[in-house]
C-alpha cells in the first residue's frame, strides 16, 4: 500500500513535459487567442521587427518602484488602522448603549 501511495505521489509531482502549439498573431502584432479567428495570421508567423517595436511601444509601461511601494504602504496603513480599532464583542456592559434597551 505504501508503494502504491509513493507511486501515486510521484506521478502527481513529476508530470511529463508537454510543448504548447505555436501561437497566432494579428498582422499588427497582437496575440490572437484563436488561430482560426478572422484576420489572424497562420501559426508560426511573426510580425516584422518594426511592427513588433511599435506594438511594444504602444503597451502600457509597468508600474514604477515608487508606485508599488506606495500601494504596499497604503495597504499596510489600512491594516494598521484595523488593528488599532477597539475591541467590541458585546460581552462587556460598557459595550452597549444605556439609551437603548
Amino acid at each position: 500500500m505504501r508503494l502504491m501511495t509513493a507511486l501515486f505521489v510521484f506521478m502527481l509531482l513529476a508530470p511529463p513535459l508537454a510543448k504548447a502549439a505555436p501561437g497566432c498573431f494579428y498582422p499588427n502584432g497582437d496575440f490572437a487567442m484563436n488561430c482560426g479567428g478572422h484576420g489572424t495570421m497562420p501559426p508560426g508567423w511573426r510580425p516584422s521587427p518594426e511592427t513588433y517595436r511599435k506594438w511594444l511601444a504602444s503597451r502600457p509601461q509597468p508600474p514604477e518602484t515608487g508606485e508599488i511601494l506606495g500601494a504596499f504602504l497604503g495597504i499596510a496603513a489600512l491594516f494598521a488602522l484595523i488593528a488599532l480599532m477597539p475591541r467590541f464583542d458585546g460581552s462587556r456592559s460598557e459595550d452597549w448603549s444605556r439609551d437603548r434597551p
